[in-house]
């Protein structure tokens, strides 16, 4: 009887062993499709790959310009649990130009991942309305008029590596608990029009390693206990002012061991849209 349990036993381990593999690796069932306006891919754009894209997929978008004119339909929409990837963020362009729409829009979604695009010429870059563990890593987004990210009620949001440039907001977080905020290069070409670099309310943050050019306001926080904040090593200059306060209605300076500093970053050349850092 013990030889006969234990050979029943060994068979269930291999059957509960192979139901977690099937159930919990996603990536059995994930797909890679292909986006490319050379007609080389899946599909010719992102909006009818992100329409085939399911939980644990990653929509590849090769370099081109993906706009309404090609057949894009703005916003484009981002199902939860989908990564959007692009070939790089300098060559793989989403150009919202004439749409007065959002770039991306993410509605009641979670677990979206967007990397290596440029988004330009959008009302707002990339929107999120109640989307919980959104990443933005390594995107370039320029000239939205109104924000180039813009994230409400949308908790765990990691913003890092992106290049956002030539808006009236840059970084416009509202009530997004345990946002990480970093290593961000986001530049204002106007102290008047460009109003905030980053602007966080109600948003527990670690802002940190960014660096905040040529805004009204370089970093502006609002309604946010101070044990609730860190802002550390950021680099803020040409703001009119530098750090606000927005609840106390006064401008504030961050510890000063906290490494904040407000050289001028000696951008390769801003005016050709190159934000390297000149190396001396």
């Amino acid at each position: 009887k013990q030889q006969i349990l234990k050979g029943i036993k060994m068979k269930l381990a291999k059957l509960i062993t192979l139901i977690l593999i099937l159930t919990s690796g996603s990536a059995l069932n994930s797909s890679t499709i292909y986006v490319s306006t050379s007609g080389s891919g899946d599909v010719t754009t992102i909006t009818a790959g992100l329409n085939l894209a399911s939980a644990g997929d990653t929509v590849y978008v090769y370099n081109g310009i993906y706009s309404q004119a090609k057949g894009e339909v703005f916003p484009l929409i981002i199902p939860s649990n989908v990564t959007l990837l692009g070939e790089d963020f300098e060559n793989t362009i989403i150009d919202a130009t004439g749409t007065n729409k959002s770039g991306i829009l993410l509605d009641i979604k979670e677990n979206i991942t967007i990397k290596y695009l440029k988004i330009k010429n959008a009302r707002k870059g990339i929107e999120s309305k109640n989307t919980s563990n959104i990443t933005i890593d390594h995107c370039f987004i320029q000239g939205s008029t109104d924000a180039n990210i813009d994230l409400k009620d949308s908790p765990n949001p990691i913003i890092t590596n992106n290049v956002i440039v030539e808006s009236r907001q840059g970084i416009l977080l509202k009530n997004c608990s345990l946002a990480f905020i970093s290593h961000n290069t986001i530049v204002g070409t106007d102290s008047i029009a460009h109003v905030h670099g980053i602007k966080c309310n109600e948003t527990s943050a670690r802002i940190e390693y960014n660096i905040v050019y040529g805004f009204g306001h370089g970093i502006e926080v609002d309604n946010i206990a101070a044990d609730s904040l860190n802002i550390a090593h950021n680099n803020v200059s040409s703001c009119n002012i530098p750090y606000q306060d927005q609840g106390e209605g006064t401008s504030f300076a961050p510890d000063p061991d906290s490494g904040n500093t407000d050289y001028d970053p000696l951008f390769v050349n801003p005016e050709a849209g190159d934000f390297h850092l000149r190396e001396n």
